[in-house]
Formats: structure tokens, C-alpha cells, sequence
């Protein structure tokens, strides 16, 4: 701090011509409410710059966000052995990892509850939000029609009739021949992925005539993700390269028109199949 005194002088102005020490910062901070600095916090990042926009076929501009919650690595061992661990709910930027919104709560089963209250403190217009399964529900996708945002869900088989019924309606895929394309509306798409050490192909796959099959609010287009993971590693034993393959079947549901594939989605709903070894 010190070695930058003067710049920072400059550009704050302050009162006093120093900088505060980092004794007085620490008190200042411990006299103020943490929610009020939180509240204050969120604001100036919501006006940061455009990163994860996603940017559709009509040239509309969409803000890409997630909701996810982790807990706390280092903190919780004291606390777990109490019954407790700091468990923390985001909304997310996609892209940058900007923190647009966040909340404790006390167990990851809560995270639902906690995301809906983010939620709803925070302008959804012009945003797709994303989660994972564990906050694939009707009343979240309500909340964001409402709100005026998108959203995409990907379900799982806690979700049990939504998932066999989205399983059944991509029952009819592929089609064979163009008057079957067409009649689908059916759309494809191949993508390749490297990240983590692993290379992963994907096919999505899209049927939005099928969208009233699925009893879910305002699904606008229904999506099936398909793909094969690949990892060169080592065999330790012996030196020599081993190749781990691993895969699984991905299905989402959007609303609006099609979008790019390397883009993103609108309103989304997905279902996950980890029977599958590879592309279908």
C-alpha cells in the first residue's frame, strides 16, 4: 500500500492527505454492516463491463449468468464437527466469474430457497440464467418468466417424470429422411471441447415441435446433448499413455427462436443420461 501512496492520493482525493493505515481500514469495516457493503458491492459490478454476453441470431444481447453454491474450502472442518459448514449461494457472470449476487445458507438443500431470493433482488431482463440440477423446479422457472428473463435447466433423474418425459420425446430421433427434419424442426450441431486434460465431442440437438409434450412452464425449444469424453493419462506402472473414455447424453428444452450453438441458449430445460458411451 504504502509504495503506491501518492497514486492512490491522487486518485481518491481524500480529506486527509495520506492513506488510511490498514489498522484503520480494519476497524472502519468492523463498524459498518457487511450487507450494507455487499449491497453497495453489487451495484458497482453490475455496471462492469459486457463481459459473458451472449449474442443471438436476431443480434439481440443476452447477459449469461449461473447459479451455483459451494462450501467454503478451510472453513467448514471446525464447523463440521459442530454440525455446521459455510455453505455460499451465487448468481455468477459467465465468462469472468463476476459475482453478481451472493447469500450463506445453512446446507446445500437450501440452496434452492436462497437462489430464489437472489433472484428476485436482481433485474433478470435481457439475462439467461443457468443451473444445475439440483434447482430444476417449476417455481424457479416461473419466477424467471416473470421477471422477465430466460432460463436453462438441466434435469436429471431426481426429476423423475420430467425426465422420462423429455427421454420419450427425443424417442423419435434421428429422423430419416427431410419430410421427418422438417416435420421436427429437428436441428444438429457438433462440438468439440478441451479442457482438464480431456477432450470431449458433442452433438447437440434440437426438436422444438415437441415443446408442448413437456409439462413445463413456457419451454420453448427442447435439446439433446450427447458426447463421448476422451483422456490421454499415464499408466504409472508402465509409462505409456492410457486412453479413459467416458460419456453421456444431455437433453434441454429453450424457449424463443434458435440460437448459435457457440453461443448459448434460451430457456432451457435438459435432461442427463449417464448409461450412454457415446454419441446416438
Amino acid at each position: 500500500m504504502a509504495s503506491h501512496e501518492q497514486e492512490r492520493v491522487r486518485s481518491l482525493q481524500p480529506g486527509y492527505r495520506h492513506v488510511p493505515s490498514l489498522a484503520t481500514v480494519r476497524r472502519v469495516l468492523c463498524t459498518i454492516s457487511i450487507e450494507a457493503v455487499g449491497a453497495y458491492l453489487q451495484g458497482l459490478q453490475g455496471k462492469m463491463g459486457e463481459s459473458g454476453q451472449i449474442v443471438m441470431l436476431n443480434s439481440e444481447r443476452l447477459q449469461g449468468q449461473a447459479v451455483d453454491g459451494k462450501t467454503l474450502r478451510g472453513a467448514s472442518a471446525h464447523q463440521a464437527a459442530q454440525g455446521h459448514c459455510t455453505h455460499l449461494v451465487a448468481v455468477v457472470r459467465h465468462e469472468d466469474g463476476l459475482v453478481l449476487s451472493q447469500a450463506s445458507t445453512q446446507a446445500k438443500l437450501d440452496e434452492s430457497t436462497q437462489a430464489q431470493a437472489l433472484l428476485a433482488a436482481l433485474p433478470l431482463k435481457q439475462t439467461v440464467t443457468t443451473f444445475d440440477a439440483l434447482h430444476t423446479s417449476r417455481i424457479q422457472a416461473v419466477q424467471i418468466r416473470r421477471q422477465g428473463g430466460h432460463y436453462l435447466f438441466v434435469v436429471k433423474r431426481n426429476q423423475k417424470t420430467l425426465h422420462a418425459d423429455i427421454d420419450a420425446a427425443f424417442s423419435v430421433l434421428p429422423p430419416q429422411g427431410i419430410c421427418e427434419v422438417d416435420f421436427w424442426q429437428y436441428e444438429s450441431c457438433a462440438l468439440t471441447e478441451r479442457s482438464h486434460g480431456r477432450s470431449v465431442q458433442y452433438r447437440l440437438e434440437s426438436i422444438p415441435a415437441l415443446n408442448d409434450f413437456v409439462a413445463f412452464p413456457d419451454v420453448a425449444q427442447l435439446v439433446r446433448r450427447t458426447g463421448i469424453a476422451q483422456t490421454l493419462c499415464t499408466d504409472s506402472r508402465k509409462g505409456q499413455p492410457r486412453l479413459d473414455q467416458g460419456g453421456g447424453r444431455l437433453g434441454m428444452a429453450f424457449s424463443g427462436r434458435w440460437v448459435d450453438w457457440a453461443n448459448g441458449f434460451r430457456r432451457a430445460i435438459a435432461t442427463f443420461h449417464p448409461q450412454t458411451t457415446g454419441p446416438k
